[in-house]
């Protein structure tokens, strides 16, 4: 079975990044993921057809809001691209919320793994 191209349900990945997201209390409050996945550490997850490569890829939910806000890409192989460059990088995503379910890019600090394990240690 092949699967639907990405925005047939949606429109677009935004659209279904906030179609799958709580509606915050506040204004800066946390986007939280109400996505059916999340990783074993309570991370949003999601898959993302990528017609280039013919198949689903699986995306972290607060990376791709982060990715897609600060480079604006929406287009779905470039984005892949740029969330595995972003992964290679060995930079982390740091929820300065506390919450891993949360995508809030405000939220969210591009950070070195070193970075990561000290603030979380310190929480």
């Amino acid at each position: 079975m092949t699967p639907a191209p990405q925005g047939r349900r949606y429109g677009s990945l935004w659209l279904r990044l906030i179609a799958n997201t709580a509606e915050p209390d506040s204004d800066n409050g946390c986007w939280c993921w109400t996505g059916r996945k999340c990783s074993s550490y309570g991370y949003g997850r999601l898959n993302l057809y990528v017609p280039d490569l013919a198949r689903n890829v699986p995306l972290t939910a607060h990376v791709a809001a982060w990715v897609m806000l600060e480079t604006s890409i929406v287009e779905p192989h470039p984005l892949y691209l740029a969330c595995l460059e972003m992964r290679h990088s060995g930079l982390q995503l740091d929820h300065l919320c506390h919450n891993t379910k949360c995508i809030n890019p405000d939220h969210l600090e591009l950070v070195t793994p070193k970075q990561n394990s000290q603030r979380r240690y310190r929480r």
